[in-house]
């Protein structure tokens, strides 16, 4: 939505972060994901318009109803700045800043504040130029080397939402879209291509939806399934896995004339970024010369996951499951 809070961002970005500029490079910035949208898991917004601001790095999401959304923190860190009662910025630890506009701060919300992923910030506001309930979020890197606009958000991932640039051949240069002529700015998941707006009205015809749902989904994941005479054990880590519960579902095809089975267990909340489910066949010994299937999720499974008998599942889910595979 362009309205005349770009003026009131301009100088936000001039006072808020001096000496600091954005482009292309992001040099010394080696997290390029933050992770996930600003709003509440589960909930799904609006990507309603693509790069735009004073210095091209803002992004903006729509409420789902048109009225006022509470908004989340999409990563941790320290509440570097709350301003005009519109306004709020949270520094990470490596640098990164991720900034909220047109956004009322909760009373909590307060400068120095230590805060982390879904931390819930305030609600979005008819506030600072705007004239519907969005958050125009943006992100600005104070390491990087040259000061003369050298970062942008393009490549950074929001959770496993990857922003990237498309050419599109129904914007002939010199016809304003915004930030370059030429080119739309979506939101990738997989197959699954977001672009902005209503219409999505684009010379290649990519995009598939301008929905965009925060799904719980793991952050720097890795698992590792270990079978034993006696015992089927999953070990499961994740940065954003504290207080989460985990799924999982465990299933064998049939061998040496036992049929194929799957093995119930019950969630486990992680108590920390590690989890490990043991004894997944239950009692008794595991069953020799055959694969033993898994699939972990932070989210109830659906029915027969584990059947489609994969190794890895990780890129293929969007980061909503883990997969994996060993034999005795």
């Amino acid at each position: 939505m362009k309205t005349k809070s770009l003026a009131v961002i301009i100088a936000l970005a001039a006072i808020l972060l001096p000496g600091v500029s954005n482009h292309l490079a992001n040099a010394q910035l080696t997290n390029r994901r933050v992770q996930g949208f600003p709003w509440a898991t589960g909930q799904t917004w609006k990507y309603s318009q693509d790069l735009h601001g004073s210095i091209n790095n803002g992004l903006d999401f729509g409420t789902p109803n048109g009225v006022a959304g509470d908004v989340y923190s999409v990563d941790s860190g320290t509440v570097y700045r709350v301003t005009d009662n519109c306004t709020i910025i949270i520094k990470r630890a490596d640098g990164l800043y991720h900034g909220y506009h047109h956004v009322k701060p909760d009373s909590t919300i307060t400068e120095g504040k230590q805060v982390s992923y879904q931390t819930k910030l305030g609600t979005t506001a008819l506030c600072g130029g705007s004239n519907a309930h969005h958050v125009h979020f943006w992100l600005y890197d104070q390491n990087t080397v040259n000061k003369q606009k050298s970062f942008s958000p393009i490549g950074f991932y929001f959770g496993n939402w990857q922003l990237t640039q498309e050419q599109d051949s129904s914007e002939p240069p010199g016809s304003g879209n915004y930030p370059v002529s030429g080119y739309d700015y979506v939101l990738k998941n997989g197959t699954t291509i977001a672009c902005a707006g209503t219409t999505m009205q684009y010379g290649k015809n990519i995009c598939t939806t301008n929905q965009l749902t925060n799904q719980i989904t793991f952050v720097s994941p890795s698992s590792k399934l270990t079978v034993t005479a006696l015992n089927l054990d999953l070990t499961i880590s994740a940065t954003n896995l504290s207080g989460k519960t985990v799924y999982v579902q465990t299933w064998r095809p049939a061998v040496n004339g036992y049929p194929a089975k799957y093995f119930p267990a019950p969630p486990l909340t992680a108590t920390g970024n590690t989890v490990t489910f043991y004894n997944l066949d239950g009692d008794g010994s595991t069953l020799a010369g055959v694969t033993y299937y898994t699939v972990v999720s932070l989210e109830p499974i659906i029915t027969n996951e584990a059947e489609k008998q994969r190794i890895s599942c990780f890129d293929a889910t969007g980061g909503k499951y883990l997969c994996d595979a060993a034999r005795r």
